[in-house]
Order: C-alpha cells, then sequence, then structure tokens
C-alpha cells in the first residue's frame, strides 16, 4: 500500500554525555600503580519545545477528538459535533468533512484514510475517509454505547472494533471482503483490540485487564500479560503497561511469545499521558514537561502552550497551530 512520502516532523532534542573519570591508587613497597578507569555519565538536557513554525488549524483549541496519522504528516481533529477537519502539516492546508450526525470516534488507517465513528441515538455508523479521492464511505451501523477500541492490519486489511460501556462490551470483525460480524472470546469481555501488521495475530485486553494473544493462522491463544493494559501495537509487537492502583508501573514490549522490559517508571503514570512512537520509545506528559522515558530526555512545554496525548502522537498546541512531537 502506498505511503506518503512527505516528510515527517522529527523530535527536538539533544542528549548531552559528559565523560568524567575517576582515580585508583595502590601502593606495593616503594612502587605506585595508578589506574583510571573511564566511568561515562549522562546528563540528561531539559530544553524547550519550539512552537516556531507551528503549523495553523482553524479552531484547533476548541477540538474534542484528535488523532495523528502514521507518518506524522497529518493531524485530524473534530471542532463542531460534524465535522472534521484535517490538516496537512507539508501544505499547511486544512479540509472540512461534514457528517450527518456527531463524531464520537476518529483513529487513523496508516496514512491514507480515517476511521470515523458518528452517532444518532442508540445506532453507530462507522465511516471510512479516503484523503485521496476525497470521499466518505459508509462501512457498517451498529448499536453500542460507544466505540472503545479499533484495531486494523494493514496486511489483511482487516478491522476489529470494539463497543460498549466498559464492562459490558461486544467485539466485531470487518474483513477484507466486506463482511462484518461478531467475534467472542471464551469467558472475555473485550475492552481493547489490536492486530500484528504481518503475523496474522489479533491481541485482545478484557475488562479483566488480561492480555491475549490470538493467532488467526493456528487459532492458538496465549495469555501475554495480566493486570495490564494495550498502550500501542507497533509491527508486530505490542506494547504493554503493568497496572498498579496510581497507574502504570512498568511498560514491556511482547512479541513471538516473549516479553521484554522497556521501561520502568519512578512512580504510577496516568495511561493516558503515554504514548509509544512507531520506533518503539515511549514518551509521556509530566506537569510541564514531555520526556522520553527511553532516553531520560526532558522538553519544557512553553508557557501558553498544552502537550496533549492524542490518538497517533503527542501534540504541541498554542491556540489554533500545532507541531507534532511524537509520532
Amino acid at each position: 500500500m502506498k505511503k506518503s512520502s512527505w516528510t515527517a516532523i522529527t523530535i527536538w532534542g539533544v542528549l548531552l554525555t559528559v565523560g568524567t573519570s575517576a582515580a585508583e591508587g595502590a601502593m606495593y613497597h616503594h612502587e605506585v600503580v595508578t589506574m583510571k578507569p573511564v566511568v561515562r555519565t549522562v546528563q540528561k538536557s531539559i530544553n524547550t519545545l519550539n512552537p516556531l513554525h507551528a503549523i495553523p488549524a482553524p479552531g484547533l483549541q476548541n477540538a474534542s477528538l484528535m488523532g495523528v496519522a502514521n507518518d506524522g504528516n497529518f493531524l485530524a481533529y473534530v471542532t463542531s459535533a460534524k465535522e472534521l477537519k484535517v490538516t496537512s502539516v507539508p501544505a499547511k492546508t486544512t479540509r472540512t468533512v461534514v457528517f450527518k450526525n456527531p463524531i464520537v470516534y476518529v483513529k487513523w488507517i496508516e496514512n491514507r484514510s480515517v476511521f470515523v465513528v458518528t452517532t444518532s441515538g442508540s445506532i453507530l455508523t462507522l465511516y471510512r475517509y479516503d484523503l485521496a479521492s476525497g470521499q466518505k464511505h459508509v462501512i457498517h451501523q451498529f448499536s453500542g454505547y460507544r466505540v472503545q477500541s479499533m484495531g486494523f492490519s494493514p496486511y489483511t486489511n482487516d478491522t476489529y472494533v470494539v463497543v460498549g460501556n466498559g464492562t459490558d462490551n461486544a467485539a466485531y470483525r470487518f474483513d477484507t471482503n466486506g463482511n462484518f460480524y461478531s467475534v467472542f472470546w471464551n469467558g472475555l469481555t473485550p475492552l481493547h483490540a489490536a492486530m500484528g501488521k504481518t503475523n496474522m495475530t489479533v491481541y485482545v485486553e478484557s475488562t479483566a485487564h488480561t492480555i491475549l494473544a490470538e493467532s488467526e493462522v493456528t487459532g492458538r491463544t496465549t495469555v501475554a500479560a495480566r493486570n495490564a493494559t494495550l498502550l500501542a501495537q507497533r509491527n508486530n509487537s505490542i506494547f504493554i503497561g503493568s497496572l498498579s492502583k496510581g497507574g502504570i508501573t512498568e511498560i514491556e514490549r511482547y512479541a513471538n511469545g516473549t516479553t521484554q522490559k522497556v521501561v520502568q517508571f519512578h512512580s504510577p503514570q496516568d495511561p493516558s499521558h503515554v504514548f509509544v512512537d512507531g520506533q518503539g520509545r515511549v514518551f509521556s506528559i509530566d506537569g510541564d514537561y514531555v520526556i522520553n522515558q527511553s532516553t531520560g530526555q526532558k522538553w519544557l512545554i512553553p508557557k501558553g502552550n498544552q502537550a496533549k496525548c492524542v490518538q497517533g502522537g503527542i501534540v504541541l498546541i498554542e491556540k489554533n497551530a500545532f507541531k507534532i512531537v511524537a509520532y
């Protein structure tokens, strides 16, 4: 599938490394042997996020929903109930797409399309908006309280949709042939769903915060984690946040049946303030700072600006303009 070739926005910051040395001496009779092992210390730099050259986006400060495309070239957001706006970062232009009913969910499909869900009474309508053609297509209508999550595979073009009230949920699958049907996992009420890019595996987090990995090839189901939340899917891996009463205490990467610790937090973090970028780096918003937890690098959020974790990225917002910090 063709992806945009436009240049993506990169993250500002410099990691300063300072080398120091320590001397250690030993004496035998009248001979002195001096050993100087090299000890490296890392200075965690605190830079200020630069809001200059921000991209204008009409009405952004009043946006209720927001999402960043996978390549960082587009921002989709909802300002009024029935209007989706899509801003191109390279072109610095914004288009408006009007829907019949209020928009309640927005999610990018790679870099070419946006999933949009509208509501009318108890009926949810799932659309796909195509950037290239400028057309919106109705995929399906179904009953549900709200959309909890969506998982999409660019390899098979299959989509999993979880809807409900957070405790009494149902999952649906929309396949590449246009079929839309219910899916079930024995004894599990789904909360979040994701799909591997090419490994034909669906990952499901239950309302009890157990995460399963189910192979669509063999049908085998494996418990990936317990007491955890599914933060992100990147290629054929998922990133899992271990839960405590105060939030996330650590993040692990799960792939091919193995788990590797990525980040250990000093204190529990709010999951809604944590983002994993396309390269697997973990970012968090902590007070006045955006922190790259993978390197320890910190950026100060300028006065008058907001940093928000949104679907697909972290965005720095100043009134009706923005910069994409991570994606």
